[in-house]
């Protein structure tokens, strides 16, 4: 008699065959053994995962955002347009993200060198709209902005040569 079977056929039942002698080995029903309490793997704590942590990082750093002040106006604007240079030094930007500065520090006082009217520092609103707008701006600054830059300057030039690389090998498929 002739054996009808493809090899592919044989290979497949081969696989299933291994893949279920795996299944059957990774089986662990261990019995519990006297002294052995079952709940001792469930109070112990579980560190949390990662899309947890993400969740509290997101709170920690929502819970130190201002409220935004309720001025309008020509010193509001002046504040937001002045606070748009602000910046800090890497490891103070470092040690805001962590919780350590307030958002009420002097780090996000207007100065002279930074207000284009200097007039506009004695007053409230402005330096109030000031602390604000530089406290966001150190929030959503970029730790290493030419790497940053580096980053997504690579990936544009990947992408296009790839992008031409795939132009020119299908322009000289002959179909």
């Amino acid at each position: 008699m002739i054996n009808s079977q493809t090899p592919y056929h044989i290979m497949k039942t081969a696989l299933i065959l291994f893949c279920c002698c795996l299944i059957a080995l990774a089986q662990k029903a261990s019995a519990q053994s006297a002294g052995h309490d079952s709940t001792a793997k469930a109070d112990t704590a579980k560190p949390p995962s990662r899309s947890e942590r993400m969740r509290q990082m997101t709170a920690r750093r929502n819970a130190m955002l201002l409220p935004a002040p309720s001025y309008s106006g020509a010193p509001a604007k002046a504040a937001r347009r002045d606070a748009r240079r602000f910046s800090l030094p890497k490891d103070m930007v470092i040690r805001l993200r962590a919780g350590s500065i307030p958002p009420n520090s002097d780090y996000f006082k207007p100065t002279a060198a930074n207000a284009e009217n200097p007039d506009l520092l004695t007053d409230s609103g402005y330096v109030q709209m000031y602390r604000y707008y530089a406290f966001n701006a150190a929030q959503h600054q970029i730790i290493n902005p030419a790497g940053t830059r580096l980053l997504i300057g690579g990936a544009a030039v990947v992408f296009a040569a790839l992008t031409t690389a795939l132009i020119v090998a299908f322009s000289h498929v002959k179909g």
